[in-house]
């Protein structure tokens, strides 16, 4: 092999086959310098290598992707692997003894891009899970001492959930979208020819899509029978409906008997009855969310709908007892109940407690007033009728009922420290399996047996970052100019020199302490924080201590703002505070700042770039909610619109005209000086008429346009096929790399040397040139 002339020493080693850079270290006294320094050599970390992180599936909250069986000693996970050639995320389902020593691989029994919901059947030997058998999604069983896979129940249509009784013989599950979403608006040729009225929506016109449910029982011989659909009856409007809303599944759970099926669904907060809409906890939970979920219970016999837990919020999936009788579920309380009363005025949204409620007598007791994560419920309910909890993040209890009362009989903790406060964990009481991560460690897989010293690795799940160049992270703090105390993590370049002043990128979603390569497994577009700082850059992210509650920033919101426009103005002083902060202590050079908003924090960034004092050189505002004018009437949408008048103090007409005016992107576009990367999200529906827009894309034309119009430098991207928090790794790629090269040359001047980049860079020098005094004046 030859060596470039322009190689460093460094570069040019590590092209060298690992045998030959061992064999120039002949000298003893060298041996160990020249291990050392190969060791050492990593390179950054590139686009490509955030999207390929492995990880346990997190798509569905409600469902871990980890199961330990109850009987057998077994323990199953998936595995998510993206795959760029392919375009899909392939997932394999892996088993373990649980009493196999850490160095025994795990058996993969099966690898496709549709696998999901892994679960135990009776006897613990036996496994089901969701993947693809000839065309359809079904409900595959596979046995961990032979690993064979053979189908458990195939549909007309694709399995999306499903749930099955202790004898294995009772089946409930839901199909695919069999309804159109609600935005579609079939006519008849009658009413084409002769024209159709149009009336105003009343009511809310989310396209929320809709499934039906269907349940079926083995025969005598052992075959299954002919699959019944399931219709139930509101408990508000006493409405039967064939299919319902959803938002990730039904929850659906059968009794072990496989007489009652338990379903949670969302009823729109409009159809709640009066005595509903009149609560205090209700009035506040409809002004951030349009629906309540809501638990009812279908007999599987009579077909008759009950409605035992009157709980606003249900937050986990139904965990039943052996008796058939009583289920286990994360929850808010149940109106006109204790603690319903207790937490009346204290503005306490989605911290649920965990009760257990018989569903004949209604009776409800709580086992934890709070839970460690709102959409995990008991991790196990063992044969003597004790329940195996998570009471926080890394403690593990069990818990007895007595006549007065759940008892903590006794627990442990995990020693994995830190451990990711919203890890998927299994356990059996004497077992705890789990995923372990940090802002700057990768997943990996970990095992730990009650008593022991130490935690084992399971399985290094992304060895591949052993040879990365992570950049450094610390936790630093500021205070904003109303005294909010604010905890955040700054990443650092891998070559940080003191002294040096570098550009800044600020994250606006919050920290939560997942792996911090893009941001995790939740996906979030834009934001590209480790490929960014090993770029040269800082990266600022707002941390979120777990102490903490929803509303605690309010008391610091900058007085002075009509509505609810003190939240963005709030935000717009957190990061000029923290922007002053960083330039004082001579990090950051607070002429070359970033800025990335996505979702909510999209509606911030346009905020705060038509209205600080700060300059920011380059931001990017991704699938967000606008509160525009012109969202205001093309949405349509009565619940959203109450939500822009309350942004704003009252709707874009009569007084409240005047808010919208001096705050709304709409009226403000010409104040903004910065480039700005737009990029959204279409959920499936592909731009292929120019004059008819999906509306999700329609909305964000409003500014787009405004600064096309205003020579404003501007780019808009588009992503058919993907869901607010993009999943394909084509797509996941694309955004990185496109938010790393945008900031690159805004912030750096640099350009990547790649033909397929000549076009983009082209219109963004043409941009900087045409119009410096737009970019350096407020």
């Amino acid at each position: 092999m030859t060596l470039d002339s322009h190689m460093s020493p460094k570069t040019a080693l590590t092209l060298l086959p690992r045998n030959i850079q061992m064999a120039r270290c002949v000298a003893p006294l060298l041996v160990f310098v020249c291990v050392s320094l190969v060791g050492q050599i990593k390179r950054a970390i590139t686009p490509s290598d955030c999207v390929q992180v492995r990880y346990l599936p997190s798509e569905d909250p409600y469902r871990r992707s980890v199961a330990i069986s109850p009987q057998a000693g077994w323990v199953a996970y998936l595995l998510k692997e993206p795959n760029l050639l392919t375009n899909q995320n392939d997932v394999s389902v892996l088993v373990r003894k649980l009493s196999a020593p850490p160095q025994v691989a795990s058996t993969r029994l099966a690898t496709g891009p549709e696998i999901s919901q892994v679960t135990w059947l009776h006897g613990g030997t036996d496994l089901a899970f969701l993947a693809p058998f000839r065309g359809h999604v079904a409900i595959m069983k596979a046995n961990v001492t032979t690993a064979q896979v053979i189908p458990l129940f195939v549909a007309a249509q694709d399995i999306v959930e499903y749930t099955i009784d202790a004898a294995n013989d009772t089946l409930a599950y839901s199909t695919g979208d069999s309804v159109q979403p609600t935005g579609q608006l079939p006519r008849s040729p009658e009413q084409v020819a002769s024209g159709y009225r149009i009336p105003y929506p009343e009511t809310t016109n989310v396209a929320r899509k809709k499934r039906r449910i269907f349940v079926v029982r083995r025969q005598p011989s052992g075959s299954w029978g002919e699959p019944k659909p399931v219709v139930v009856r509101s408990p508000f409007s006493n409405d039967l409906r064939k299919s319902l809303p959803y938002l990730f599944h039904f929850s659906l759970s059968v009794s072990p008997n496989g007489r009652r099926l338990a379903i949670t669904y969302p009823e729109p907060t409009s159809a709640l009855p009066a005595s509903w809409q009149a609560d205090a906890t209700i009035r506040g939970l409809a002004g951030m969310v349009q629906e309540m979920y809501v638990m009812v219970l279908y007999d599987l016999s009579t077909g008759r709908t009950s409605f035992p837990f009157p709980s606003p919020m249900i937050y986990s999936i139904p965990v039943w007892q052996r008796d058939s009788h009583t289920l286990i579920v994360n929850a808010d309380p149940p109106l006109e109940s204790k603690w319903h009363h207790a937490e009346l005025g204290q503005n306490v949204f989605f911290r649920p407690h965990m009760f257990s409620v018989n569903t004949d007598s209604r009776e409800t007791s709580e086992l934890l007033p709070q839970v460690a994560n709102m959409y995990e419920g008991p991790l196990m309910l063992n044969g003597t009728g004790e329940v195996i909890v998570r009471k926080s993040r890394d403690t593990i209890a069990r818990l007895v009922q007595r006549a007065t009362g759940w008892d903590e009989e006794s627990f442990f903790r995990i020693p994995v420290d830190p451990l990711y406060r919203f890890a998927q964990i299994a356990s059996d009481g004497v077992y705890a399996i789990g995923d372990s991560q940090s802002t700057s460690r990768p997943p990996s897989l970990f095992l730990y047996r009650r008593g022991d010293p130490a935690v084992a690795v399971l399985e290094n799940l992304n060895p591949q970052f052993d040879g990365l160049t992570l950049a450094p992270v610390k936790s630093i703090s500021w205070t904003t100019s109303t005294g909010a105390t604010i905890q955040g993590l700054l990443f650092e370049p891998p070559d940080y020199r003191s002294g040096q002043v570098y550009p800044l990128v600020i994250h606006t979603k919050l920290e939560v302490g997942q792996f911090l390569c893009d941001t995790g497994d939740s996906h979030y577009p834009s934001f590209a924080p480790q490929p960014i700082a090993n770029a040269g850059m800082m990266y600022l992210i707002r941390s979120w201590p777990e102490e903490k509650r929803p509303g605690d920033d309010a008391a610091f919101y900058p007085k002075g703002y009509p509505g609810g426009l003190g939240e963005a103005a709030f935000q717009m002083d957190i990061w000029e505070s923290a922007v002053r902060s960083l330039a004082a202590e001579g990090i950051v050079d607070p002429n070359r700042v970033g800025i990335i908003g996505f979702s909510r924090t999209g509606w911030y960034t346009e905020f705060i770039l038509e209205h600080s004092s700060l300059v920011y050189r380059a931001a990017t505002i991704t699938d967000n909610v606008t509160y525009s004018f012109g969202a205001y009437w093309l949405l349509r949408n009565p619940a959203s619109n109450r939500v822009a008048e309350s942004i704003y103090g009252g709707p874009p007409y009569g007084a409240s005209l005047s808010s919208w005016q001096a705050y709304s992107s709409t009226f403000n576009a010409d104040k903004i000086r910065t480039p700005i990367l737009m990029e959204e999200m279409g959920y499936g529906q592909t731009y292929d008429n120019f004059n008819a827009p999906p509306l999700g894309l329609a909305i964000h034309f409003e500014l787009f346009t405004a600064l096309y119009r205003l020579h404003r430098p501007v780019e808009m991207y588009y992503y058919p096929n993907e869901e607010h928090q993009p999943n394909h790794p084509k797509a996941r790629l694309a955004t990185l790399q496109r938010n790393l090269d945008w900031y690159r040359f805004w912030l750096q001047g640099y350009e990547r040397p790649d033909p397929a980049t000549v076009g983009q860079y082209a219109r963004w020098r043409e941009w900087q040139t045409a119009s410096p005094p737009l970019l350096h004046e407020k």
